[in-house]
C-alpha cells in the first residue's frame, strides 16, 4: 500500500502570489508524523505541500497519478475546505476508484458533512497515527473498516461512525517525524520575517493538549487531554536532528513550553549538558503566568532566542470575558523578564474578540507599545470551528465561506468583508484598527532603529510592510476594495 498524505493550500494560497509572499510557510508536522507511523507500519508514504511546492490543483493531480497511491489523505484546514473540494472533484474524474481520506480539525468535526456531500470516502477524527494505520492496513487487506476506533466512513451510501479513540498515552511511542520524505531545504520554508529569523526552524513536538479552555480556541478538537513527553527524550530528538540534518534553527509546536519552572531548568540543564546550546537557538510559545526572571534568564542561556506570548488584550474586562485566566500584571512582567534575559518578544494580540469595544480594541494596541515588543501581530478575531466562540455565533456567520476562517484573509483578497465582529462594532472599524495599529506599533522611529541596528527587519521588508499597510490605510479611507494600481 502507498499513501499519497498531502497539506493543501486555500485557493488564495494557490492562486495569489501576493498571498504567498505575506505568509510564511512553515514545515509540515503532521503529515510528518502521520508518514512515520505508517513506514513503521511496513506502509510507503509520500509527503506533499502544496504551496511551497507551487502546484496548482491540476498539477498536484497529475503529480498524484504519477505516484499511484492507493490512498489519497488531505490534512483538512477550514481554510483549505474550498480548494481542496475543488481538487478532490479532479481526483474523481482522474483517478477513479482512489479512496479519498481526510483528517485534522475541519475533517474531524465535519465528519458528517464530508462524507455525506462525497467530499470523502474516510474521515481520521482526533489523533490520526494509530488510526490512519489500521484504516490502510484493512483497505489493503480488503478488510471491513467497522471497528476501527476514531474513524467515521461511507459505504453504500451510507455514512458510519466508529466509536471515539482514547488519545495516544504515550507520545514517546510515536516515531520521530519523517522529515526524508519533506523537503526541508526548500527556500520557500526559509524565512519567518513576522519574527526576524531568516532560516527554517525544524518543529518538535514536547506535549499535546492544553489545560486552559479559552473562548476563542479550537485546540481541544483534536487534543482532548494533555500528555507530556520525557524531558530527555525531546532533547534526544533535538540532538538527533542538528546531527542528521544540521539545523541550527528549533521552534515548539506546543500549546506552550516550557510546562512548568521545573521542566524549563531540566530542559535547559540537558541542553546544555550536551553542549546543544552552542550549535542551536530555539523559539517556544509560553502563557504570562507561566515565566518569571530566573526562568528566563535560564532559558536564555540555554539557547532561547524568540519567544511568542499570547497577550491577546490589554483591557482585562475582555480577558476576563473570553477565559485568558491571566492579568495585564503578569504581562508587564513576562515582557520585562523576557527583555532582561535578551530574548526576542513576539506578542500575539486579538482585536474583536467577544466584549471588545473600539475603547478596548486600542487599549490593546496602546498596551503592546506599552509591552515593548519586538514583534506584534495584531489579529482580527475569527470564530474558528470547534471553539466555544464559533458555537456561540455559528447562527450569525456564514460557515460556507470557508476562506474567511483566518484573521487574515483581508490583507491577502483585499476583500473587506469578513465572517465576524463583536456586538457594538463593525469590520470596518476592527480593519481600520487593526491596520492603524499596525502602523502606529511599527512606524515609532525606536522601533525601526532597533530592528535596523539588530538586522532583524532588513530594509526591504519594512518598505514592503510600510506599503501594504498605507495600502490598507487608503482602502479604508477611500472605501475602494481595490486602488487603481493594484487592479484585479
Amino acid at each position: 500500500m502507498k499513501v499519497a498524505l498531502i497539506v493543501p493550500g486555500s485557493k488564495a494560497g494557490v492562486t495569489s502570489l501576493r498571498y504567498r509572499e505575506l505568509f510564511p510557510h512553515l514545515l509540515p508536522m503532521s503529515i510528518a508524523y502521520l508518514a512515520a507511523a505508517l513506514e513503521r507500519a511496513g506502509i510507503e508514504a509520500l509527503c506533499i505541500d502544496q504551496i511551497p511546492r507551487m502546484l496548482s490543483n491540476t498539477d498536484l493531480v497529475a503529480h498524484l497519478k504519477r505516484e499511484k497511491p492507493d490512498v489519497i489523505g488531505f490534512s483538512l484546514l477550514t481554510t483549505t475546505v474550498a480548494n481542496v473540494l475543488d481538487t478532490v472533484a479532479i481526483i474523481r474524474k482522474e483517478m477513479p476508484g482512489v479512496p479519498v481520506m481526510m483528517g485534522n480539525h475541519h475533517a474531524t468535526i465535519f465528519a458528517e458533512d464530508l462524507l455525506k456531500n462525497g467530499a470523502a470516502d474516510i474521515i481520521v477524527r482526533g489523533e490520526g497515527e494509530v488510526t490512519i494505520v489500521e484504516a490502510v492496513k484493512a483497505l489493503g487487506e480488503g478488510k471491513s473498516l467497522e471497528g476501527i476506533l476514531g474513524l467515521s466512513y461511507r459505504q453504500d451510501g451510507k455514512v458510519f461512525h466508529n466509536p471515539q479513540r482514547p488519545v495516544i498515552k504515550d507520545l514517546d511511542s510515536l516515531p520521530y517525524p519523517a522529515w526524508h520524505l519533506v523537503d526541508l531545504f526548500d527556500e520557500k520554508y526559509m524565512e519567518l520575517p513576522l519574527i526576524g529569523v531568516y532560516s527554517t526552524p525544524l518543529p518538535v513536538m514536547a506535549s499535546r493538549g492544553c489545560p486552559f479552555h479559552c473562548s476563542f480556541c479550537s485546540q481541544d478538537t483534536q487534543y482532548k487531554k494533555v500528555r507530556l513527553r520525557k524531558t530527555k527524550l525531546v532533547v534526544d530528538e533535538i540532538e538527533h536532528l542538528v546531527d542528521k540534518y544540521g539545523f541550527e534553527w528549533f521552534g515548539f509546536n506546543d500549546a506552550y513550553f516550557p510546562w512548568t519552572k521545573k521542566q524549563g531548568f531540566e530542559f535547559a540543564d540537558e541542553l546544555i549538558r550536551r553542549g546543544l546550546h552552542k550549535r542551536i537557538r530555539w523559539i517556544t510559545e509560553s502563557r504570562v503566568d507561566m515565566v518569571d526572571d530566573e526562568l528566563m534568564l535560564k532559558l536564555a542561556s540555554s539557547g532561547l532566542s524568540v519567544i511568542f506570548f499570547g497577550f491577546e488584550s490589554g483591557n482585562q474586562r475582555v480577558l476576563d470575558t473570553v477565559g485568558k485566566r491571566t492579568t495585564l500584571e503578569q504581562a508587564r512582567k513576562a515582557a520585562a523578564a523576557t527583555r532582561k534575559a535578551g530574548v526576542t518578544t513576539m506578542g500575539f494580540f486579538m482585536l474583536g474578540m467577544p466584549g471588545d469595544t473600539v475603547e478596548s480594541c486600542w487599549d490593546t494596541v496602546n498596551f503592546a507599545i506599552e509591552l515593548d515588543c519586538d514583534f506584534a501581530k495584531f489579529a482580527i478575531t475569527v470564530p474558528y470551528p470547534g471553539s466555544p466562540l464559533y458555537e456561540q455565533v455559528r447562527h450569525k456567520i456564514d460557515s460556507s465561506q470557508f476562506e474567511k476562517f483566518t484573521s487574515w484573509y483581508n490583507w491577502a483578497s483585499g476583500d473587506q468583508e469578513l465572517l465576524y465582529a463583536p456586538d457594538g462594532m463593525s469590520v470596518d472599524q476592527l480593519l481600520s484598527i487593526q491596520r492603524s495599529g499596525m502602523f502606529k506599533f511599527y512606524a515609532r522611529p525606536s522601533q525601526v532603529y532597533r530592528h535596523l541596528r539588530r538586522g532583524t527587519i532588513p530594509a526591504r521588508h519594512m518598505a514592503y510592510g510600510a506599503y501594504v499597510l498605507l495600502e490598507g490605510l487608503l482602502r479604508n479611507a477611500t472605501g475602494l476594495k481595490y486602488l487603481p494600481w493594484n487592479q484585479k
